[in-house]
């Protein structure tokens, strides 16, 4: 269920986390998969992953994020160096206490998936960013440099719905670097598994403006959201 990030911190699910010893957090409950209702509404896109809103908002495809005075773009982002289209980007923190099962906003069918190039071959610890969601219930953009760096795997889907593609972006973090997806399911359905990142990591879901519908982004900064279950955007034909 959407709530903001200071509630959802302070709600049952999360305290009762905190409880644990780490040990027992980065193994036995780090791989937790708790069944969820399956919807199926072609208006609705939901949410690829469980975690914070860190943006959810319009961009053109070299216009995205200013780090540390350095412009990373939409094309950076995808590892696509001739995507051209305005999109509409959410980008989704998964911290520690967070489900890592990643799910389809749609039903689509998958396309390809591929690593993107990084400048470094060490990945940038994400520690920072989380404790500062954690405390402070806030973030700074200065503290996303792993994006330039880390290990990104860009997937890409068809929705016959939409008539287009779209693509979810799955970033790890430092150390363990497993970004999964279950490529033989060429066919698959809303709200249904496709993958998983293992321990604190980001999903980007990157969904091109098309002119023949409207959009409304349904969750805003710092929200927190579960995978298949919290709707990000809402969709409808434009009237001829």
């Amino acid at each position: 269920m959407k709530m903001h990030i200071r509630e959802w911190m302070n709600s049952p699910a999360v305290l009762s986390l905190k409880k644990e010893s780490k040990g027992k957090m980065y193994t036995e409950l780090f791989f937790r998969d708790p069944i969820r209702p399956t919807y199926f509404n072609n208006d609705l896109m939901y949410s690829p992953a469980d975690g914070t809103i860190l943006y959810a908002k319009e961009f053109n495809p070299n216009n995205f994020l200013e780090i540390k005075g350095k412009d990373f773009t939409v094309k950076d982002l995808l590892g696509i160096d001739d995507f051209n289209e305005r999109a509409i980007v959410v980008g989704i923190f998964m911290t520690s206490y967070d489900v890592h099962t990643n799910r389809v906003p749609c039903d689509a069918i998958f396309v390809e998936s591929k690593f993107c190039e990084v400048i470094q071959t060490h990945n940038m610890s994400m520690t920072l960013l989380e404790e500062n969601l954690f405390y402070d219930f806030g973030y700074k953009k200065d503290q996303m440099s792993y994006l330039f760096q880390n290990q990104k795997k860009t997937s890409v889907f068809h929705s016959n719905m939409l008539g287009q593609r779209f693509y979810i972006v799955q970033v790890a973090d430092k150390d363990i670097n497993t970004i999964i997806t279950y490529d033989d399911q060429k066919r698959m359905r809303q709200c249904s598994r496709f993958g998983q990142v293992r321990y604190g990591s980001q999903v980007d879901f990157v969904l091109p403006l098309n002119k023949k519908f409207d959009y409304e982004i349904l969750v805003k900064k710092l929200d927190h959201i579960e995978a298949g279950l919290d709707p990000i955007i809402k969709i409808w034909a434009r009237s001829k």
